[in-house]
């Protein structure tokens, strides 16, 4: 089972960055319903969001089972901590109005 997380560990930047190369200004008709979805349905933007709220803390957890540290609990509270829809709100607004809060946030990312 570790050897399974930590392969997971390993690739899972890069099955994220092969989803983005391959879906992103593609005429198929998976973008098309996905984009159609997200901008006429109240709900899907935060499944989505919820979604990939889910896999960052799979991740956390895979990343703690493998090698545990303080850092990785600092990184599941702080995920966890955008579950709640306001909360989220307001750390992505002021991300935006920030620039350099926001390049701070990638850096230490």
């Amino acid at each position: 089972m570790i050897l399974t997380l930590q392969l997971i560990k390993i690739f899972s930047p890069f099955i994220l960055l092969a989803l983005f190369f391959c879906l992103y200004k593609k005429e198929n008709h998976i973008v098309q319903t996905f984009c159609w979805r997200m901008a006429t349905r109240r709900n899907a933007p935060k499944f989505f969001i919820l979604v990939i709220l889910m896999s960052q803390l799979f991740l956390n957890w895979a990343n703690y089972v493998t090698a545990p540290n303080y850092a990785v609990g600092l990184s599941a509270l702080m995920t966890g901590s955008l579950f709640f829809y306001r909360v989220a709100d307001r750390i992505l607004h002021r991300l935006h109005e920030n620039n350099r809060l926001w390049l701070v946030t990638i850096m230490l990312g």
